[in-house]
């Protein structure tokens, strides 16, 4: 969870809990982020577009729950929003927990796959005998 240097008009801290991270796929050099944001009076997904020149949102409450939606924006700017999540967002992607376009196999993955595929049964479980 990300603490944003922003409060709403009543005094409320602003927060952001990303879930995924990754490369926008236009070319751009972007990067995509989902997660979280709020303040503790509302909680809403939002997709976090950062490019070179600025920060855009996308919040699925502007067709889910369009009247809590509005009411949060009431209550804090939108721009002032996107600046504060730009702030906090810079960085890397290689150097995010959250980045996507870099997988790894854990050590059970690997043990599986190292398994020969008759051991590995019908539906791709290992079978132990």
């Amino acid at each position: 969870m990300i603490w944003l240097d922003l409060m709403t008009e009543g005094g409320q801290g602003l927060y952001f809990e990303a879930w995924k991270r990754e490369r926008q796929r236009t070319g751009s050099g972007g990067e995509l982020v989902s997660g979280l944001i709020g303040d503790g009076s509302y909680e809403g997904e939002v997709l976090v577009e950062l490019a070179d020149d600025g920060c855009d949102l996308t919040f699925v409450d502007s067709f889910l729950a369009p009247a809590d939606l509005r009411a949060f924006l009431s209550r804090v700017s939108v721009e002032e929003l996107k600046a504060a999540l730009r702030e906090s967002l810079a960085g890397s992607i290689d150097d995010s927990p959250l980045a996507s376009s870099r997988r790894r196999r854990d050590d059970a993955t690997r043990f599986f796959l190292a398994a020969p595929a008759a051991e590995r049964g019908r539906f791709g479980r290992r079978c132990v005998a």
